[in-house]
């Protein structure tokens, strides 16, 4: 015999209140969405890879890729507009030819219209220069999905700097980026243009005395547009408002493009850089 109240209390033990029958339910909402996602991207990437049922063909050097109008189209408003039946060419031949473009990096953004991400394999390097490459396409092919992607994932390459100090600096690697950015985009959009100043205030000893850094300088990159940008950052000038910088070691912030602690004198400093 149970005693007395017994199956009161597991009634009651039992019982959620309306709150976390709701965050409960909620939780299970949102897994079956993460699956059913899971699930169609993985559907669409193979699609991707088979080319069943194309009725577009893209075409990059000696690469041929199979793909579906109304997945591209929807991603993309160039491929959007090059779909058109009734105006371009492309639409009407259903193929659609990319001259003068790296194959790797297109169908990387290719991919994305089917799998909504990337992978870099850069042999266990930091994939900085991808990066700024697959921003670079996005913006050429008005893809602000992934040019956004693309963008986090280089700001979080130069975290990765940033956190692992000089040793983790590759004057070569960075020097490219930096090349990719200032010439295959409009001095108007700061989306990697501003990542990359705290990188070069953090290092500016190290890059002033690299031939790879003062070259771009001397070679006018974006029609004198980086020497300025340079300049700027290093006197703190110009758009910048503010570079505020925090000591990882007594953890003391300040102000301005100094090189070492004004408390502790160590060199482990952390920059950001506020815009005007």
């Amino acid at each position: 015999m149970q005693p007395s109240g017994f199956t009161d209390n597991i009634h009651k033990s039992s019982t959620l209140s309306p709150t976390e029958d709701s965050r409960m339910s909620s939780d299970s909402n949102n897994k079956i969405k993460i699956i059913a996602q899971n699930q169609l991207t993985e559907v669409l990437t193979i699609l991707f890879d088979s080319g069943e049922d194309s009725d577009m063909t893209v075409q990059c050097g000696n690469r041929i890729w199979k793909l579906h109008r109304i997945i591209i189209r929807a991603g993309s408003e160039y491929f959007k507009k090059a779909c058109q039946v009734d105006k371009f060419q492309e639409g009407i031949t259903g193929t659609i030819e990319l001259k003068d473009e790296d194959p790797q990096m297109v169908g990387l953004l290719l991919r994305y219209f089917y799998a909504h991400d990337y992978q870099i394999d850069d042999n266990g390097k930091a994939p900085l220069v991808a990066h700024a490459r697959m921003y670079a396409i996005a913006d050429k092919y008005s893809v602000p999905l992934l040019k956004e992607l693309a963008k986090e994932r280089f700001a979080t390459c130069l975290k990765n700097i940033e956190s692992k100090g000089i040793q983790s600096l590759d004057i070569p690697t960075l020097a490219t980026a930096i090349e990719i950015i200032y010439t295959t985009t409009p001095d108007s959009d700061r989306g990697l243009r501003d990542a990359i100043i705290p990188i070069m205030i953090q290092f500016k000893t190290q890059l002033r005395a690299s031939d790879e850094f003062m070259g771009l300088i001397m070679s006018i990159l974006g029609e004198g547009e980086f020497a300025v940008e340079v300049i700027d950052a290093f006197a703190n000038l110009g758009r910048a408002t503010e570079c505020t910088w925090r000591c990882k070691d007594c953890k003391r912030t300040g102000s301005g493009a100094v090189t070492a602690c004004n408390s502790c004198g160590r060199t482990s400093l952390t920059f950001s850089y506020g815009q005007g």
